[in-house]
């Protein structure tokens, strides 16, 4: 049986916009497929959309209703910038960590330019990113994270305090702006990968749960709570923070995390409509706006899967 967890306190931002489901079946058409993803959120669409675009005949399960999970609690910033920053990554990784970076900057350029081939709409949008200064790195380290990236080949200007504050309003003592970032509807997306993997022949079952997972050979075999199997040659895991005890290790950390969206149409500054912004700091925060005039934040991690549960 899956490790169950609550994905969300609330009703989440994003499960009351509009066109965020994709179609599915109480029970697979089939016990045997190519590829078999656990997961309908939007690391499975993902994948179903481009294993489907290698003519893979693939199934799509989940013990929820497709698109109801951890994907719609998100802030959806979709930011080529990864946690670790690239000074830090390199003292582990040598020349790997600049290579590591441009790959997650030209992710970012890949996922827009496939939802515009596939025509999804799903509110993508390109946007800036504006890394504030924090208690993590000050401007000496900041100024160290700069040079970094422009030696890696990534775009980005440097922006000192008083700059900072008269371009942003924003007091803190250095920033790194740069682009290759965006933001989207998660449901949308999910959605509409989902249902253009449909249209190549996918199948999503739902609610379906996997109880048990066994390597036959060169295939491999599920169990399911109703008592069903299935086999495929390979099966993908996209299930967040769930998963089976047997695929437990020791390299898993679950966190809680924090999402918030504000009112519509409050007062905001032009430029953070452009903008992502977050922090060197730990834990850290990060916001953005929507279409609506919301501002959207989140942050605040936790290494304690129930801190959410404090009031």
């Amino acid at each position: 049986t899956s490790r169950k967890r609550r994905l969300h306190l609330a009703k989440p931002f994003w499960a009351a916009t509009k066109h965020i489901s994709a179609p599915s079946i109480p029970t697979p058409s089939a016990r045997s497929w190519d590829v078999i993803i656990v997961g309908a959120g939007i690391s499975g669409a993902l994948m179903a959309e481009a294993l489907t675009r290698k003519n893979r005949r693939v199934l799509i399960v989940d013990r929820r209703v497709p698109v109801r999970g951890s994907s719609i609690a998100s802030t959806a910033m979709i930011q080529h910038e990864i946690d670790v920053p690239l000074h830090h990554l390199a003292r582990r990784m040598g020349a790997d960590a600049a290579r590591t970076w441009r790959r997650s900057v030209r992710a970012v350029q890949d996922l827009q330019d496939l939802v515009a081939r596939l025509g999804i709409a799903c509110d993508m949008q390109a946007k800036q990113a504006l890394y504030l200064t924090g208690d993590e790195m000050g401007h000496r380290a900041m100024r160290s994270e700069f040079e970094a990236r422009q030696n890696a080949g990534i775009a980005c200007d440097y922006l000192d305090q008083a700059e900072l504050m008269q371009r942003f309003g924003i007091d803190r003592s250095a920033a790194i702006l740069s682009g290759a970032s965006a933001s989207a509807n998660p449901g949308q997306l999910t959605a509409g990968l989902l249902t253009v993997a449909q249209a190549r022949g996918a199948e999503i079952a739902s609610p379906v749960e996997i109880t048990d997972l066994a390597e036959t050979g060169d295939s491999a075999t599920l169990a399911t709570r109703e008592g069903g199997v299935l086999t495929a040659e390979q099966v993908v895991f996209c299930t967040g923070y769930e998963f089976l005890p047997v695929m437990e290790s020791r390299a898993h950390r679950i966190t809680s995390t924090w999402a918030l969206a504000s009112h519509p149409r409050i007062a905001r500054p032009d430029w953070l409509d452009r903008s992502l912004v977050w922090e060197a700091s730990e834990p850290y925060l990060y916001f953005r706006s929507a279409r609506d005039g919301r501002i959207i934040a989140g942050g605040e991690d936790m290494d304690d899967p129930e801190a959410y549960r404090d009031p």
